[in-house]
């Protein structure tokens, strides 16, 4: 799988592409990454610069992720604009185009990210291009670490958001590891996500043969997956039907 990644210090922070290439790399998932990133720029910029364009076109990506300025992000006109250009490039070479939600400033508050959230979910369904809303993650985590220091980095808040993101980026971008699907000719399914050891899925598989589809005429997508895909999944509007695994503390810290 090719990724490349366009956008500015949101995108090159704490290199944050070869973590995500890490991850996909981790789970099986071969990886090669490309950036095209400056400091305070946003997709206007991006548009005009030659090395975008040849890029897109004869990069031979599979996915494109996109992110535009966010302090401030500029008149939301020549965004759209910028962002539906390149996102038509990117369809036209083969490549997946991912929108990569940036966040308010913490001075602006919460109530300030909706409208940048809009301005992203409005690109999103013009073009058909698939949203990744980090912005709402942001505000979500800073919800469940309330006290946790502000600092950039590894460590602190933005090292928790930097490990979200690209759980993000993995969710759009790979495919979980299938133990199996049963009998998907049936008129109803339900995928199922199980964040356990593989012997465990192995024996919930077959369960599912023996009993549950045929009493129930409903076709199961098991699924492998890490722990930490279920947060990003329910943010992102991925999530499966049912998730076994969960810690006792998830339900509460969710539902918050």
């Amino acid at each position: 799988m090719r990724v490349l990644f366009i956008g500015n210090s949101h995108t090159y922070c704490n290199d944050m592409p070869q973590i995500f290439a890490q991850i996909c790399r981790a789970e099986g998932v071969e990886t090669a990454i490309a950036m095209l990133a400056h400091g305070g720029v946003g997709w206007d910029f991006h548009w005009k610069e030659p090395e975008a364009r040849f890029n897109l076109l004869y990069g031979g990506y599979d996915a494109v992720v996109l992110q535009h300025c966010a302090h401030p992000m500029g008149d939301l006109q020549v965004m759209a604009q910028a962002g539906a250009a390149l996102i038509r490039l990117a369809k036209a070479a083969g490549a997946r185009p991912i929108l990569y939600m940036t966040w308010t400033q913490e001075a602006d508050g919460e109530q300030a990210q909706p409208a940048m959230s809009r301005a992203y979910t409005s690109l999103a369904q013009a073009e058909g291009g698939a949203l990744a809303p980090v912005g709402n993650a942001w505000w979500i985590l800073r919800r469940l670490s309330p006290d946790t220091e502000l600092e950039k980095g590894e460590a602190g808040f933005f090292g928790l958001l930097k490990y979200y993101i690209v759980q993000f980026f993995y969710s759009f971008l790979t495919d979980y590891a299938s133990i199996g699907v049963v009998d998907m000719e049936m008129n109803e399914s339900i995928k199922v996500w199980l964040a356990s050891g593989r012997d465990q899925s192995q024996i919930l598989k077959q369960m599912i043969n023996d009993s549950f589809t045929p009493d129930n005429s409903i076709a199961v997508d098991l699924q492998l997956v890490t722990a930490s895909a279920l947060l990003p999944s329910v943010i992102a509007g991925t999530a499966p039907d049912v998730y076994m695994g969960m810690a006792q503390t998830d339900p509460v810290n969710l539902a918050m």
